[in-house]
């Protein structure tokens, strides 16, 4: 049988999520990767292509989602095609594997470009973990 959780249950559930990120003492990211994505944090074969770090908190909960801060701008670390992306923790762990859209896509996370340039700028416009 499926289980259906009320808002108050997943928004439990996003802010235990919150507290994961935000775990340790050095700085949580987003990182944006090329290539194929693997299993949910294996080792993958493609580049970082783009680091955004999270403050601490790194969101907030609120009607079922985690909606996570972002800079207006993060700086291109190397060239190509953006296909998804991951969350680490403060101390590093990966925590979610994640699809990347660009504006209004409805993806996990959406960006402006899915293909970017060493030493550009990428706006994160939209980084929400949905229940």
């Amino acid at each position: 049988m499926t289980i259906s959780l009320t808002t108050v249950a997943m928004n439990a559930r996003l802010a235990g999520l919150r507290d994961l990120i935000d775990a340790g003492s050095g700085t949580a990211a987003i990182l944006l990767l090329s290539g194929a994505r693997p299993a949910t944090g294996a080792t993958y074969a493609g580049s970082i292509l783009v680091r955004i770090d999270l403050p601490n908190p790194c969101g907030s909960v609120a009607d079922g989602a985690l909606t996570l801060t972002v800079g207006d701008w993060g700086n291109v670390l190397a060239s190509g095609d953006i296909a998804w992306a991951r969350i680490v923790s403060r101390d590093g762990i990966v925590i979610a594997d994640l699809g990347v859209g660009l504006s209004g896509s409805g993806a996990d996370i959406e960006i402006n470009s899915l293909t970017v340039f060493a030493g550009g700028l990428i706006a994160i416009t939209a980084a929400i973990l949905r229940e």
